[in-house]
């Protein structure tokens, strides 16, 4: 049975077809009227402990199988999945034919299609290829009270109800039930290397990044892995694509910065070194808080080593930093700052421009004494009136966001 922080549904309904999901969601909102049950759909799983601890749930709505491509396109590089789909499972029936989707995300043997679509996770290649929001052209989905809709459609140029679709887009299904969607694919490239060099800081690791742009260095990722116990920032660059290319973009690279790459990871064990990065911050550890901010990208590592430091900051002992999009992820002991003091202690990133942050993870009873995302933002009123547009009775996932 499926638990949400130690909360198991009330009752859970697994669903094979888009049909089946409208009834079981009109029904629950016919029964709306009198008392507002919690719904909440339910992929692979991988996410079930991140947004604001639910209390109660009434119906577990399981997609898990949902599964399997609906159509696929090779000449045309678009593809359709049902939303149980595990990423796993769609990227082998991509090889096939050479192609891929060219995301990443941790546990891709669970992760489903419609999980990543509402959650919006985006993995190291989102640098050099954006996020899944980017690839979608079209989904199909059932609002909150049981009417099924499509959005987009199968040509990559599509633009009628294009937009509709992004909406679910990181709405952690809140909005709808992801029942299928619609992608542009890509040719697998041919060249994956990844090069991985130390310095002694994470601002060193950032000066050496942007010099590398300078220089005219392209990655497909870039990520600066820093532990307070190992005492250096690894820089981690991947360049893809033909086997030239990927040799000129190293010798570019090496002529750029001071030292040379310790690590050197090619093909294969390129792909299992970004695999095995996703999936150590694809959750954390039993009694650590993971925060996630975001700043402009020139602005990050002086952020970082302010939320370092045990005595104005979060008291962080490891960080993960996308120097390229001003993003970091931050791991600390739940001891090491009260829920009631974190948003004050962050007051000087979110009055920043593009100064953002969000508990990714911690312990149930941790985010209970707080809203994990938050503050609300200025668009929390266009949030609400999406909310009521496309959940009229207020049951998906109810509570989980700030809406």
């Amino acid at each position: 049975m499926v638990e949400f922080d130690g909360v198991a549904p009330v009752r859970t309904e697994r669903v094979t077809t888009a049909a089946e999901v409208a009834e079981v969601l009109s029904a629950q909102s016919a029964a709306a009227v009198s008392a507002t049950p919690t719904v909440v759909p339910v992929g692979g799983g991988t996410a079930l402990g991140i947004g604001n601890v639910i209390d109660r749930i009434d119906l577990a709505i399981d997609l898990g199988s949902m599964r399997g491509v609906e159509n696929y396109n090779p000449a045309d590089l678009t593809l359709t999945a049902r939303a149980g789909t595990t990423l796993e499972e769609l990227q082998a029936e991509l090889a096939l034919h050479g192609q891929e989707l060219a995301v990443e995300a941790p546990f891709a043997d669970r992760a489903t299609v419609g999980g990543l679509l509402a959650t919006a996770f985006a993995g190291p290649r989102r640098y050099g290829t954006g996020t899944l929001k980017d690839l979608l052209i079209g989904a199909s989905f059932v609002r909150g009270d049981g009417l099924a809709a499509k959005a987009g459609g199968m040509v990559v140029k599509n633009v009628s109800g294009f937009e509709m679709s992004r909406f679910l887009h990181g709405s952690w299904g809140t909005l709808a039930v992801i029942t299928s969607a619609n992608f542009k694919v890509t040719p697998i490239p041919k060249a994956d290397r990844t090069l991985s060099i130390p310095f002694t800081t994470i601002g060193a690791a950032i000066d050496a990044f942007r010099t590398a742009l300078e220089a005219g260095v392209r990655p497909s990722s870039a990520e600066i892995e820093w532990s307070m116990t190992a005492g250096e920032a690894m820089l981690h660059i991947r360049l893809l694509g033909g086997p030239a290319g990927v040799d000129s973009q190293e010798t570019t690279l090496e002529r750029s910065l001071v030292r040379l790459p310790q690590g050197r990871r090619d093909g294969d064990e390129s792909k299992a070194f970004w695999r095995d990065l996703s999936e150590r911050w694809g959750s954390a550890p039993d009694g650590t808080v993971q925060l996630v901010i975001g700043a402009r990208a020139r602005e990050t590592g002086d952020i970082v080593a302010q939320l370092v430091d045990r005595e104005s900051g979060v008291g962080a002992e490891a960080a993960l930093v996308s120097p390229g999009l001003g993003t970091a992820r931050l791991r600390f002991p739940a001891t090491a700052v009260a829920p009631i003091d974190l948003w004050g202690r962050l007051s000087l990133l979110r009055a920043r421009p593009a100064g953002t942050a969000a508990v990714e993870f911690a312990p149930a009873a941790w985010r209970r004494q707080l809203d994990v995302w938050g503050p609300p933002p200025q668009s929390i009123a266009m949030m609400k009136a999406l909310k009521r547009e496309f959940d009229p009775g207020g049951i998906l996932n109810r509570g989980r966001m700030m809406i």
